[in-house]
């Protein structure tokens, strides 16, 4: 059998030599002790490849795992293996064919998986493959080039300080390596990093390093003078100095100082003072946004001088307290105690008004937004920390009347919000499907209880068209009519060519449907029939007027983008009697309009449906109605039903 086999690639490889086929490797970084898969790849445009021959020399510590190496997907043939041989020179050999001569598929792809191992101390290097040969099932020999790709081993370079670690990065073998820059520690110095190797080795490397803690001077001076000095390690836990005395004079305490050492010097002061006064300043509550009052204080004691009051705060500060801080100023005696006051700015009001929108039914609910007013600084509805959320019960498809817009939930730290509520007023008012670029739509029509209508469908579309797919939306008691077995009566206009239709009931009297083409042939024209259902109107069903709604609706572009389409709403007109069969004998034709003459000049009839004469639907029966009966008949006028078009929110609650 093994004579056999060779015998067949030798046979293969025989006969001819050409370039055109292209092999190739992506080149792989494999972590030291780890596997990972290679793909061997084929860019061919011989067709009826069958067998294959390669040999695979790997870098130093880089080895072959053959358990783990297989046929690409390209190989079809099920009885097709790889065959891994290790040859004299260390290169391994890999060979396979199809005795079925089943051809690789495709012109470019995975033709062979490989398994590589990096050992612990692998440095990498590039892989080879060379003597590629490929048979046809013509026995003509194909030879591409050599093909290489890089086999990279990445190594951690570690740095810790005392212990911990600080960075870590990855390089391969032989990277040129500098040091991390020093870190920093406040109240430490850094002692540098231990040595680091010029380039890096086939290992992991860690490099050390240390702080050492600072000693800082903390200075206790009264009234300008140094009292005493002390030297202390950074972080240590630090309490005040004794409070000094000097007869006559009463110690003001020492300045605020750190629980702990900081990473700098410190200077804590005291004073001396005598004869006390106390300079206290008001306080004051203002709005956000409001001008700063001038400051006023109440002293006792006396005083020789005027101090001066000073706060940060201006009109533009966010709402909180203040201090109103009392300096010297012109005050001569030093014996002054200075009592600051408050300056404690409250939220300002903000009243947010919910727009009010007036739209016709079937239009999409608008983007709901609303009006503020008392905004200061400048300010606008960017500085809401939260905006605010609207609700209205109504949706495009609600009766005609006036529903409430809620407004709530928004939130400014500088704000105290009110909230009024808006309106939106739906009318009746229609909307021209001329207007729309992209719809489907059903022209409104009219059918008879107990019977079957055929309705239908029209897609217009801005640009070509492969595909759709939309909900259909039936009044209760309206349905899709089924044949004497069982099927929905349902068929694809002419529009179509090489398409395939979809219709599934959803429940809800909801039916899904689609077109598709397998070849992505497009619709013919960009409007106009591309479905014809036949409805069948049930017996309980009372006359009137009742919605049929398309939703959910879309179509493919010839790339495969979609373009989503708006809700349309037509209207079904169910009657006991057919609009123009005028004669009642269950038909339209040129009798219907002879009646509508000899009605006007005063001929009576045996038999006259004086609700089905009105045919061009002006409220009234006239000449024009039979003029009306025989433009449908001649082909003029396409429907004898009332026309009634209009878009609808597809974003209704499903």
């Amino acid at each position: 059998m093994k004579k056999y086999i060779l015998s067949i690639i030798a046979m293969a490889f025989g006969m001819l030599s050409a370039n055109a086929q292209t092999v190739s490797v992506a080149d792989a970084t494999i972590k030291a002790g780890e596997t990972k898969v290679v793909s061997i790849n084929l860019d061919n445009t011989q067709t009826n490849i069958v067998s294959f021959q390669m040999d695979l020399t790997l870098p130093e510590g880089i080895t072959l795992n053959k358990a783990g190496c297989s046929l690409g997907s390209r190989i079809t043939d099920a009885s097709q293996e790889l065959t891994i041989g290790k040859q004299q020179n260390g290169s391994y050999r890999l060979t396979s064919t199809s005795f079925g001569l089943k051809p690789i598929s495709g012109t470019s792809g995975e033709i062979v998986k490989l398994s590589l191992t990096a050992a612990n101390d692998a440095k990498g290097g590039t892989a080879t493959l060379r003597n590629i040969q490929f048979a046809t099932s013509n026995s003509d020999n194909l030879t591409p080039s050599n093909a290489s790709f890089q086999v990279s081993v990445p190594y951690t370079l570690t740095y810790k300080v005392d212990g911990e670690e600080y960075k870590t990065e990855t390089f391969v073998f032989g990277t040129a390596l500098t040091p991390e820059a020093a870190p920093t520690k406040e109240g430490h110095t850094f002692s540098g990093w231990s040595e680091i190797p010029a380039t890096m080795p086939a290992n992991d490397v860690v490099v050390t390093g240390t702080f050492a803690i600072n000693s800082y001077t903390l200075t206790y001076k009264v009234d300008g003078e140094v009292y005493k000095t002390s030297s202390i390690v950074y972080g240590t836990a630090l309490t005040p100095e004794a409070a000094p005395t000097k007869v006559g004079y009463t110690f003001s305490g020492w300045s605020e100082i750190p629980a702990t050492m900081p990473a700098n010097d410190v200077v804590v002061t005291g004073t001396f003072t005598m004869n006390p006064a106390t300079v206290t300043a008001k306080s004051y509550t203002i709005e956000y946004g409001d001008d700063i009052p001038t400051f006023e204080y109440e002293a006792e004691g006396p005083l020789f001088g005027t101090p001066v009051l000073s706060c940060t705060a201006t009109s533009s500060s966010p709402v909180g307290t203040y201090q109103i801080l009392v300096a010297k100023g012109t005050v001569s005696n030093d014996n002054v105690t200075y009592n600051a006051g408050t300056l404690t700015i409250t939220p300002a009001p903000l009243s947010i008004t919910a727009n009010s929108y007036v739209i016709n039914q079937g239009e999409m609910i608008p983007v709901l937004d609303a009006t503020y007013e008392g905004f200061k600084n400048g300010e606008t509805e960017e500085v809401l920390t939260k905006q605010p959320t609207f609700s209205c019960d109504a949706s495009s498809d609600s009766e005609e009347g006036t529903y409430e817009i809620i407004v709530s939930g928004a939130e400014a730290g500088n704000y105290t919000i009110s909230y009024t509520n808006g309106t939106l007023t739906i009318t009746n008012a229609e909307t021209d499907i001329s207007q729309l670029n992209n719809a489907i739509y059903i022209e409104s029509f009219s059918a008879r209880i107990g019977d079957n209508t055929q309705m239908e469908i029209c897609l217009k579309n801005a640009e070509a068209a492969t595909a759709y797919v939309f909900d259909l939306v039936l009044p209760e008691g309206i349905s899709v009519a089924k044949n004497d077995k069982g099927k929905y009566i349902d068929e694809l206009s002419d529009r179509h060519d090489d398409h395939t239709r979809t219709f599934n009931y959803k429940g809800e009297n909801i039916y899904a449907l689609s077109a598709l083409s397998g070849n992505s042939e497009e619709l013919t024209g960009n409007d106009g029939t591309i479905r014809l259902l036949t409805l069948y109107v049930d017996e309980s069903v009372a006359e009137g007027v009742y919605p049929i709604k398309i939703r959910n609706a879309s179509y493919s572009r010839p790339d495969g983008s979609l373009v989503t389409m708006p809700g349309t709403i037509c209207f079904v007109t169910v009657e006991d009697y057919l609009i123009g069969d005028v004669n009642g004998n269950g038909g339209v034709d040129i009798g219907d309009a002879v009646s509508i003459v000899n009605y006007l000049v005063g001929k009576e009839s045996s038999s006259f449906v004086e609700k089905a004469a009105d045919t061009n639907h002006n409220g009234q029966i006239d000449i024009g109605d039979a003029v009306t009966i025989v433009n449908f008949l001649v082909g003029k006028t396409s429907s004898l039903s009332p026309q009634s078009v209009k878009e609808w929110d597809e974003n209704e609650p499903q």
